[in-house]
């Protein structure tokens, strides 16, 4: 697979998930674990209007960092660049889970729902691999709905910069997962605990330490509550 033989989300992502502006978007996400399931919810606090252009922005992001690692790491030719680009091209990370989020009713075009997909998906790789419920899942979606609508600064953030976020986290959780299925697989370069390391700096950076929080059938929640 061109992906692992190029880099991993380790090196190639972290310095891209300032773009989901943690300062503002990560410090309401944590108040989640506060947030009851059966809050208040207002829909235009984390729905927004996709734009294909910002689509197209967010996904170059990606490509123009895993090309930039490739180099740093000697791994980038001309070749390798030019496969890399023809197959992100049209990549569309958004229809990518839809195909699994949408028939269970989730959302797209939704902050909410991306969040609640990486989180889920980081938490599934700290917990080596054991699958979160749909109960679970549910519950935790339902909080960070409310969280968000209660944020008055993630009420006032612009369709472009939700988007931007939303998918840079789709884009944050289809990358994990590709990591666990290449050190998985053994393949050079990666290990599992590489891979929870730097998804549990993530998680801490969003102030959802997996240290001190789990996601239950009430959602996000201290562990031992």
């Amino acid at each position: 697979m061109l992906l692992a033989s190029i880099a991993s989300a380790d090196d190639s992502f972290a310095s891209l998930f300032s773009s989901v502006d943690t300062s503002t978007i990560g410090a309401a996400a944590a108040k989640a674990v506060n947030a009851p399931a059966n809050g208040p919810v207002t829909l235009k606090a984390f729905e927004y209007t996709p734009s294909a252009r910002v689509s197209s922005d967010t996904r170059t992001l990606f490509i123009n960092e895993l090309v930039k690692q490739g180099q740093a790491r000697g791994m980038m030719t001309p070749d390798k660049e030019k496969q890399l680009r023809a197959a992100f091209d049209k990549a569309d990370v958004v229809k990518l889970w839809g195909a699994q989020l949408e028939p269970k009713g989730y959302k797209m075009n939704s902050l909410a729902t991306a969040t609640a997909l990486w989180v889920a998906v980081s938490f599934q790789i700290m917990n080596d691999g054991q699958l979160n419920t749909d109960i679970q899942n549910n519950a935790l979606l339902k909080q960070l709905q409310v969280a968000y609508s209660n944020s008055p600064e993630v009420v006032k953030l612009t369709d472009a910069r939700k988007q931007k976020a939303a998918e840079s986290l789709m884009w944050m959780a289809a990358f994990e997962d590709n990591d666990v299925t290449q050190a998985r697989a053994g393949a050079k370069g990666y290990t599992m605990d590489a891979v929870k390391d730097y998804v549990s700096k993530l998680l801490i950076n969003f102030k959802i330490d997996p240290a001190k929080f789990e996601i239950g059938d009430t959602g996000l929640h201290k562990k031992g509550n």
